[in-house]
């Protein structure tokens, strides 16, 4: 379960530059996910930027970090698939999580009959207003319906369909599917939001990650609004 961190430091010299503008600026928080599993890392760069030195290892996060408003460029690159591009938009005081997945786009094969790669697909999850219990929010992003054990629950999600469990206790339970181990919720003691991010890599690794997705506050010496 990935946690608030720190702007990464590749946002510095970004950061740096903005500041000396005469216009005050609004920050907004991001948090993104590879969910790619049984491949190697992926490259994520924004606005040619290279996020991660070595890029995003498979089923993990980068926690949350605060990048200036506005819309940034973004591209994405695994070995074995053909790279993605496309936009992320920062709003003021706002958090989104991005999970990096395969969706197949159009058919299986190709016109020789070959398999064809899926292509590498980016979810954007804004998120909501803080809860005062603990909310889970389960997300499937395998390229089929799937059935998944959640401790003593069974969901049954469709591609990209996603349900809200209100009454998790958060106590830890061990993430099922076709009778193997995925992955595990290591328990949450605090109180808030939390997405459990569902994913495969269209062959026979199917896995989970558990996000806490909280909407992320500037820091108090940051905030314009008097105490």
């Amino acid at each position: 379960m990935t946690r608030p961190s720190i702007p990464l430091v590749v946002w510095f010299a970004l950061l740096f530059v903005r500041l000396c503008c005469a216009e005050p600026l609004e920050y907004g928080f991001l948090n993104v996910a590879n969910m790619v599993p049984n491949h190697p890392p992926c490259e994520v760069r924004i606005d040619g930027k290279e996020l991660l030195p070595g890029g995003l290892k498979a089923v993990s996060a980068t926690g949350w970090f605060m990048v200036p408003q506005g819309t940034y460029r973004i591209t994405l690159s695994i070995q074995g698939f053909e790279s993605a591009q496309g936009s992320i938009t920062v709003l003021p005081r706002e958090s989104t999580l991005c999970a990096i997945f395969l969706q197949q786009i159009g058919s299986p094969t190709d016109r020789d009959g070959k398999p064809a790669p899926p292509k590498i697909r980016i979810k954007r999850l804004p998120s909501p207003k803080n809860s005062n219990s603990r909310v889970l929010h389960v997300l499937s992003l395998c390229p089929a319906a799937e059935s998944f054990q959640m401790g003593d629950k069974t969901v049954a999600l469709k591609p990209l369909e996603s349900i809200d469990i209100p009454q998790w206790s958060g106590a830890p339970w061990i993430v099922m599917h076709q009778q193997k181990q995925i992955g595990q919720c290591l328990g949450a003691e605090e109180k808030g939001r939390y997405t459990l991010l569902l994913a495969s890599d269209h062959q026979s690794t199917t896995s989970a990650l558990l996000v806490r997705t909280d909407a992320q506050e500037l820091p108090p010496w940051m905030k314009d609004d008097p105490p």
